[in-house]
């Protein structure tokens, strides 16, 4: 009985046990293997002048993006214990990894709003004599893919309107891919364009290197987001249009048609409601870790 009881309670203690030491590798002083990871990956050198701007902008942006995620895992999990006491049963849809999506890049936007603030709230500073270009620091596909994606998506969710569906998460699939392509726009631009502070060479590198991880960071959450809205509201209105214009219960064939639609559903749903939207989490992924070479410097003027 023991034996019986104890598995349980070490499944529950490891999961109470799991978050709390998450948050405290998250929350930690920033360490020295952090700054050279960021050196190594934008190419930047560090040095007694530069070192603060970079330690700096970790711990902040580190500090943002888990708050973000732990607003979309506390509610997740408040959505969790209302199931469990309304249904006495518990299940963990794939939309989980979604939301964590979602709560990096609200906690990303945050972060490089503050961070841009941060850096240029003191001193004299400058500005480029030509509006700073977004391929100067990010590669061409975060400024081509998320606005992309929003047509797909804001498609998608005309389509289901057309089509009588009125289904709220296929409209907010849709309609959400657009919000994340704007809002990331705007922000992007912010980043992109504010002021650099007159400093030696190798301070302004690291503003730009700040600068790049910063554009990174929220082009790569943003079309991983968007992947998944766009996918999740493609295979609901394909599903919609099959539901619509397939055999009817009236129609003659309609029994010898129906194995035929079910197997076509249920191939869209695996594509676009579980393939997909994991290979958007994992491009994602890969898009905001990847190298982010610090550009050659423009000129400026005072």
């Amino acid at each position: 009985m023991a034996s019986q009881l104890g598995v349980p309670a070490l499944l529950i203690l490891a999961m109470l046990l799991a978050p709390v030491g998450w948050l405290w590798y998250r929350l930690r002083p920033v360490q020295r293997y952090e700054v050279e990871k960021m050196a190594e990956a934008s190419g930047l050198v560090i040095t007694s002048d530069n070192a603060l701007i970079v330690v700096e902008s970790i711990a902040s942006t580190r500090l943002w993006r888990t708050v973000g995620v732990l607003f979309a895992a506390t509610g997740l999990m408040a959505v969790a214990a209302f199931e469990v006491m309304s249904t006495q049963s518990l299940t963990v849809p794939l939309t989980v990894l979604l939301w964590g999506l979602v709560g990096y890049w609200v906690g990303s936007v945050i972060a490089e709003l503050g961070t841009a603030r941060t850096l240029t709230s003191e001193g004299p500073r400058s500005a480029s004599l030509a509006p700073r270009q977004m391929s100067r620091y990010v590669g061409g596909w975060a400024v081509l893919w998320p606005p992309r994606l929003a047509v797909g998506g804001g498609m998608s969710a005309l389509a289901s309107l057309a089509l009588g569906d009125r289904s709220w998460w296929l409209l907010a699939a849709g309609l959400g891919s657009v919000v994340v392509a704007l809002v990331t726009h705007v922000v992007s631009r912010y980043v992109l364009d504010r002021p650099q502070p007159v400093q030696s060479t190798d301070v302004a590198a690291a503003d730009d290197a700040v600068r790049s991880r910063s554009l990174h960071a929220l082009g790569g959450t943003a079309i991983g987001i968007e992947i998944w809205l766009v996918s999740l509201a493609v295979g609901g209105t394909v599903i919609s249009a099959i539901a619509r214009y397939g055999p009817g219960p009236a129609t003659e064939g309609r029994q010898e048609a129906f194995p035929l639609l079910a197997g076509t559903s249920f191939l869209v749903l695996v594509v676009f409601v579980v393939v997909l939207p994991v290979v958007g989490f994992v491009v994602g992924r890969r898009l905001t870790r990847g190298t982010f070479r610090v550009p050659a410097p423009l000129e400026v003027t005072g």
